[in-house]
Parts: C-alpha cells; sequence; structure tokens
C-alpha cells in the first residue's frame, strides 16, 4: 500500500530539499524513494513500498546532496494484509435434523488473527442487514440466517484506510419455538 514519511525539523532556507532513501535489507539505504523533496513539506505520500509485508523496514531523510551527518533513519511496519476472522458457534453440532438447533439459541463468538499490525475491528450483520462491532458472544437469531462478518487491522495507508478482510458468511439455523398443534 502507500506509505506517507513524515519528518520533522527547521530550515532556513525555503528551497531546500531532502532525499529519501529505503533499506530493503534494513542496513544499507541504496533504494530510493524520492529525490528534491522540498524539506518544508515535511512529508511525502506516494510511496507505494516495494517489498511484501513484513515487520520492519527502514527509511532515511537527508538534504539533498549532503552526507547524512546523524541517523535520520526510522523504522516502520509494512502490512499490506487484512486480518483473518474466525466464527465459533457453541454448541458445534446441531441437536435437531438437518442442521437445526431446536433446543436453544447457540452462542457465537468472533475471533480476528493478524500478526503483523494487529486487529483493530471486527463487525457482524444478519443477512447482510445493519452491521454491529463485535465486544462479546451473542445468541443466534431464530429461522435459517446468515451471519456475515470480517475484522478490520490496524495498519493505515496514506489515504486513512485499513486493511479490511472480505466478509465471510455462515448460515445457522435456530428452531426454538415448539410447533402449536390445533384441535378442530
Amino acid at each position: 500500500g502507500t506509505q506517507t514519511i513524515t519528518w520533522e525539523g527547521v530550515s532556513d532556507n525555503p528551497t531546500d530539499t531532502v532525499d529519501i532513501t529505503y533499506a530493503a535489507d534494513g542496513i544499507n539505504f541504496n533504494q530510493v524513494i524520492a529525490l528534491g523533496v522540498l524539506f518544508s513539506d515535511l512529508s511525502y505520500d506516494e510511496w507505494t513500498t516495494p517489498v511484501s509485508d513484513t515487520t520492519t523496514a527502514r527509511v532515511q531523510i537527508m538534504p539533498s546532496g549532503f552526507p547524512i551527518l546523524a541517523d535520520s533513519s526510522g523504522e516502520f511496519m509494512i502490512d499490506n494484509t487484512p486480518p483473518i476472522t474466525t466464527a465459533t458457534v457453541d454448541p458445534l453440532s446441531p441437536n435437531g435434523e438437518n442442521g437445526w438447533y431446536i433446543t436453544t439459541a447457540p452462542q457465537i463468538s468472533l475471533s480476528c488473527l493478524d500478526n503483523l499490525s494487529g486487529c483493530l475491528n471486527t463487525f457482524y450483520s444478519w443477512n447482510g442487514l445493519a452491521t454491529t462491532t463485535y465486544t462479546v458472544p451473542f445468541a443466534a437469531i431464530e429461522g435459517q440466517n446468515t451471519l456475515f462478518f470480517y475484522s478490520e487491522d490496524q495498519a493505515v495507508d496514506a489515504l486513512g484506510a485499513y486493511n479490511v478482510e472480505t466478509a465471510q458468511t455462515q448460515v445457522i439455523k435456530v428452531d426454538t419455538v415448539p410447533p402449536t398443534i390445533r384441535s378442530y
């Protein structure tokens, strides 16, 4: 994804520029991100990372045309991979025929896994309607319904977007209301 690189400092000359380089190996800053960026801009947000997800990367900012006098590098994380959400239904096996829960509605727990930036929020909805932020296990609703669920992680790109998982679905069938028998 696109990353934003920011810096702080003071320059006496409004035309001062900086060069921004990248160390794919974390040591050798030999890959150019941008040359001649105005120092007064204090950020550069057009860099698409050249590597896949990793725990850390390093970027260095230095005055254009000058050797680096001090370490101006910073580590950051690259995370372009969405999280993975798992739904757990308890009890696992329905107690009625054809996959129906007939005694009580099952409880549903959602868990999110993201090994890079970590999970931010998990969401769910029934039948694709109103989305709810998941906080605690919840009971399935009566009838044959489709549970939609997904998560987003904590990585934010230059546009403010998070990595969001494609919604997963699971059909859950609940019929805890006994039939009514009428006699005529």
